[in-house]
């Protein structure tokens, strides 16, 4: 696993280049699920997170753009700190464990942008935050109130204007961010289940991008 998410280390980081007031940083997390639970799709997963990274590293509107990915499962921990996207690895596929922490890692990560979106306001620096989630929607370990927290928490972050995106894998992605309080609009699934729980063909190396 990787650190922990340090919220001094993000703003230094972010100050070697945002030093004007009135200046816009775009601040992306993605939070990858490493759960056993996950296995059944390969390295789909990755592959999602590899092209997410690819379309990321195109600033908008010739902004500041960093990026930070989590992972998580019965712990979670930052495999890259928020850097920029330029510089971005690749990555392959992860270990992974039977418990999965969905609610409170989203909790954390959530947590921790708050405190960086108040700094950079307080300096006059403007942030468009989006978030990630590649997950089966599965939690088994999260703290009691975790789900209720990152419900208020998703509701703040509408409220700030940022983007919450769910990528589902083997569920119905707009069911998992209504349990989130994640968009739906913006909740895609990945490789869906048939009937009879089978994870449906793949075509080569092409992704399956279903509403």
């Amino acid at each position: 696993m990787g650190e922990s998410l340090n919220v001094t280390s993000c703003l230094e980081e972010i100050a070697t280049t945002a030093t004007c007031k009135g200046q816009t940083i775009q601040i992306n997390a993605i939070c990858l699920d490493c759960s056993k639970s996950m296995t059944i799709f390969g390295d789909l997963s990755t592959r999602v997170l590899n092209d997410l990274l690819r379309n990321l590293e195109t600033p908008i509107h010739e902004t500041k753009t960093f990026a930070m990915v989590m992972e998580f499962g019965s712990q979670s921990a930052v495999i890259v700190p928020l850097a920029h996207a330029q510089q971005m690895p690749r990555f392959l596929k992860r270990p992974c464990s039977n418990l999965t922490k969905l609610y409170q890692t989203l909790c954390d990560v959530f947590e921790h942008l708050f405190a960086v979106h108040n700094w950079l306001a307080a300096h006059g620096i403007n942030t468009l935050v989006s978030i990630y989630v590649l997950s089966d929607g599965v939690d088994n370990c999260s703290e009691p109130d975790s789900e209720a927290k990152i419900l208020k928490y998703s509701d703040l972050a509408k409220q700030l204007g940022w983007s919450l995106f769910t990528f589902g894998f083997g569920n119905k992605a707009r069911d998992t961010a209504f349990r989130i309080g994640f968009t739906a609009e913006l909740a895609k699934t990945y490789a869906p289940l048939d009937p009879d729980g089978k994870l449906e063909q793949l075509c080569s190396l092409t992704l399956r991008l279903l509403p």
